[in-house]
């Protein structure tokens, strides 16, 4: 049995070895804090902190939000940056014009603030990198963006076909046919592992006899942030659907215009 008394001495500890463990630089008017936190490249966490007047400043010097725009993660639609400013309010910090994430505090509420900007540095990274219900938003987003962008190119979102095992499956977009060429419906995987490409497979035989029977099926398969995971496309071409890794999308602008 565990007392309050043994729990109370090992927060202490964990204090003192963040302490220990923490590392603190000159770095012109600023200290720079090295804590002995990890981020998803595993290199340490860093705060930059200045005094103004009776005020302390902290900041990223915009680390997260330009390291998460390098790696391919843009925020550049409305939706991100709603998710953005909602995320950083929810923990009092803003953003600068510079993308640096900022947070201003007295000396007496100092812990708890860089706690909070430490736990906000952690969230924005991990709203658009470690949830997936996010990520599969984001790149339908992208998707759709891209499909809006091409001027010869008419679709419907999110429609939905029967299958003969009694499910309804949903399909991202719908390219109506044409003269030329029968429908195209275009399914995203934003994480196309194997699971997921079996799980598209299924959709797209079971709903073999409700759509056009010269239909052509297309996976934008995301690969902006890792490389596609290893028989995920031969999985999908076995069952006569067309992978297409995003990199590659322009290829197939010309099968899908009027």
């Amino acid at each position: 049995m565990v007392t309050t008394h043994e729990i109370e001495g090992l927060l202490e500890r964990y204090a003192d070895w963040i302490g220990e463990h923490a590392s603190l630089r000159q770095v012109d008017g600023w200290v720079q804090v090295t804590l002995p936190f990890l981020d998803r490249h595993n290199d340490y966490l860093q705060v930059l902190v200045t005094r103004r007047g009776d005020r302390f400043v902290l900041t990223d010097d915009s680390y997260v939000i330009e390291d998460l725009i390098t790696s391919g993660c843009r925020l550049n639609t409305p939706h991100r940056q709603a998710l953005l400013r909602q995320t950083l309010q929810g923990f009092g910090v803003e953003l600068t014009d510079e993308n640096a994430l900022r947070i201003e505090t007295d000396e007496h509420d100092f812990p708890v603030q860089h706690q909070i900007f430490v736990q906000a540095m952690f969230a924005v990274n991990d709203l658009f990198y470690a949830a997936a219900p996010n990520v599969k938003r984001m790149f339908l987003e992208d998707v759709s963006n891209w499909l809006d962008r091409q001027v010869e190119v008419t679709y419907h979102a999110d429609v939905s076909y029967p299958g003969r095992s009694g499910y309804v499956h949903r399909f991202d977009f719908l390219i109506p046919r044409t003269a030329e060429r029968g429908e195209r419906i275009v399914q995203t995987l934003a994480r196309p592992s194997r699971q997921a490409a079996e799980r598209a497979a299924f959709r797209w035989v079971d709903t073999e006899g409700s759509r056009s029977p010269d239909a052509l099926g297309l996976a934008l398969l995301n690969d902006s942030d890792e490389l596609i995971v290893s028989g995920v496309a031969e999985a999908l071409e076995r069952y006569d659907l067309e992978p297409v890794p995003w990199s590659e999308r322009q290829r197939i602008v010309p099968l899908l215009r009027r």
